[in-house]
């Protein structure tokens, strides 16, 4: 793992700003319902935190806490970009050859999505943090043996 670690930052603020971004990260792709984004960001969510709490001794309250933070602060941006990604996908349906099979079957996936993404709106923010958490601290003790004996969440 490489980190730039930026004029007077310490390696442990570094790893806290790059937890924040992470978590940001991942909340907006569950959001989206990207999942190879998402999957992908708790991957290097799990390996920072990881890092954190094994080599830097950090509490799991802290960090989990900071990746709270984070997301809590980034959330209307969220929002705002899965209302972006509705608009985008109800401006594709009106643009469709609805007499066609092809055109049939995309209004119909374009449907899909739309609804999903107001599913996702919908839920509340503490699941959607909660889900992000509970990922990432499983995937950093799986892959990591970070020695979770009991769970955060």
């Amino acid at each position: 793992m490489t980190i730039d670690v930026k004029g007077s930052l310490s390696n442990q603020e570094a790893y806290y700003a790059l937890i924040e971004e992470n978590s940001s990260r991942a909340m907006q792709y569950l959001m989206l319902r990207e999942e190879a984004n998402y999957l992908q960001e708790i991957d290097k969510l799990a390996q920072n935190c990881s890092y954190l709490l094994t080599h830097l001794d950090e509490n799991i309250d802290f960090v989990i806490n900071r990746m709270e933070i984070s997301m809590t602060a980034n959330y209307l941006h969220c929002l705002k970009e899965v209302d972006r990604e509705i608009n985008a996908c109800q401006d594709k349906k009106t643009k469709l050859p609805a007499n066609q099979f092809y055109g049939e079957n995309e209004f119909n996936a374009l449907n899909r999505r739309i609804r999903d993404l107001e599913q996702s709106k919908s839920s509340l923010p503490q699941h959607l943090m909660e889900g992000v958490v509970k990922d990432a601290l499983a995937r950093a003790d799986i892959h990591y043996e970070i020695g979770l004996e009991e769970k955060p969440y």
